[in-house]
Order: C-alpha cells, then structure tokens, then sequence
C-alpha cells in the first residue's frame, strides 16, 4: 500500500489538522484618547542630536527648546497662526503654551453649527459658540440667522447654550418675543435639550442642528488647555 492510499483511524487519508487561524485584533480609539496619545507623543519629540549629546528637548512650533534641568522637560507648546503679517507679508506665526506663554485659540472655538434646510437661507449654516448664543435677524447676534426672513424677531428670538461641563445643548425660547419658535413641531415653553438632527424652526426658516462637542469630544479634551 502506497502512502498515498494509506489511511487513518477516521477511515480518511490522515492529513495533519490545519491551524486554525487567530482573529485578528482590532484596536478602536475614541478621539478624546487619540487626542490624549498625541500629547504624550508630541511632548516626547526628542531630535537626535540632542540626544546623543545628552541634551533633551522637544519641538515646539519648529524651535528647539532645551530642557530646564537633568530629565525635565518644559510643558508642550503649539504654535498658532496669528493671522498679522510680518514685514515680508508671510503670516506671523506665535508660539503659545508652556509656563510662561499662553496659549489661544485662533478665533472662538465652535461646538457645532445650525443648517439652514428651508427657508430664505437654504444652504447656508452658522456655527454655534461655547456658551450661551443669541439667536435673532440681526446681524450682531451671535447666532445671526439674517437671510431676509421677516418672521424671526431682530434680537433674541432665541438662545442656545452649550456648558462643556454636563457637554449639553440647551435650546431656551424667548416667551417675550411674539413669534413663536418650535423643535420638531413641538412648541417648548422652557429650556429644552437639543438632540443631534433636531429641527428648529423660526418664523419661515427651519435650521438641523448638528453638534461637534459633546460625550465624544470637548475643547477641554485638548492635549495643552487654552488659557
């Protein structure tokens, strides 16, 4: 009998069992964690150099910066553009953060945004800011929804406020103001949650409300906190 016909105790051709194959692991990260890692990565940054020298530093907004004493390193910086122009017209670029700079946002951060689905607007979106926001025709309010519509009051129809400590939107109507707003079809009279895809409508134009910050993500989750 040749090896080839020669059989097992099944009654089969023994065949060596096949290895069963590993799942592969997968490894998802919520962005307040991505955002922790890129801290930790970018405080490290250590040029090469240096370190063969003994001398350790970071990279912080394209300069190397020495550490202040044997295994210290100073806080992480960032470097934010300005917007002024130097003498040679390229934009100027500070360098923030650390413990003797402060570090700022370049214009006020936004939390989400207000999309104009009907009315005189469709199309066009105005961000929401931390805090509380004003929401009116007029084009001083800090939420303008000011598209021509002449159903929604010039000043304060409506407020909407973000707190990133409970990481909630608020939606609170103006029971003063004649015109009267609604959330899905629902007229609040007090303060109401705001829920992703909400609909609000003001006099003849509906906005979606889509949220940036919240459970998942907040300007505090920051690696180097604004000041």
């Amino acid at each position: 009998m040749t090896d080839k016909n020669r059989k097992g105790p099944g009654g089969e051709n023994s065949r060596p069992a096949a290895r069963p194959h590993a799942a592969p692991q997968t490894r998802s990260l919520s962005l307040k964690d991505a955002l922790a890692a890129l801290g930790e990565e970018r405080s490290g940054e250590i040029t090469e150099k240096e370190a063969a020298s003994g001398v350790e530093s970071i990279v912080a907004g394209g300069e190397t910066v020495p550490t202040t004493g044997a295994g210290q390193t100073p806080e992480p910086q960032i470097s934010v553009s300005s917007g002024a122009e130097e003498a040679g017209g390229a934009p100027k670029t500070k360098v923030f953060g650390g413990s003797n700079e402060d570090l700022k946002y370049y214009q006020e951060p936004v939390v989400g945004w207000l999309v104009v689905v009907g009315g005189p607007g469709i199309g066009a979106f105005r961000p929401i800011f931390m805090g509380s926001n004003t929401l009116g025709s007029d084009p001083g309010q800090r939420i303008p929804i000011d598209f021509g519509d002449e159903f929604i009051s010039r000043e304060e129809q409506a407020y909407i406020r973000y707190d990133p400590d409970d990481r909630q939107f608020l939606f609170i109507p103006n029971l003063a103001k004649a015109n009267v707003v609604s959330i899905d079809n629902v007229k609040p009279t007090s303060a109401v949650r705001l829920m992703p895809y909400d609909i609000i409508s003001m006099g003849n134009t509906q906005l979606v409300f889509i949220p940036f910050c919240g459970e998942e993500f907040d300007w505090t989750d920051l690696p180097v906190q604004p000041k």
